[in-house]
């Protein structure tokens, strides 16, 4: 089944991104949709980006997720942290 919210559509399946609460995307796998956030919160040169890993994601793929943001953002520190929540995988914050 497929839904149509704040003008995005998102197949059933599918990894949702949020960003300040709005649907902006929805993607294929967890972590392009963190790509696809982190994007859409507009990461600058000089950003802190903080990855929260959720309690079902391990240090070897939060670390692995850790350096994918860090490959697309060079100019970005990028941090990762466990922050065990349940209902995401990923929890972005970008200072």
């Amino acid at each position: 089944a497929s839904r149509t919210t704040d003008g995005v559509a998102v197949r059933e399946g599918q990894a949702i991104v949020l960003v300040d609460g709005k649907l902006v995307a929805g993607t294929d796998n967890e972590e392009a949709a963190l790509l696809a956030g982190l994007q859409a919160a507009g990461v600058e040169t000089g950003s802190l980006v903080t990855i929260y890993g959720g309690h079902e994601v391990s240090e070897g793929r939060l670390d692995a997720a850790r350096t994918l943001v860090s490959e697309r953002y060079p100019a970005a520190d990028v941090e990762g942290l466990g922050g065990g929540q349940v209902l995401y995988p990923f929890i972005a914050s970008v200072e």
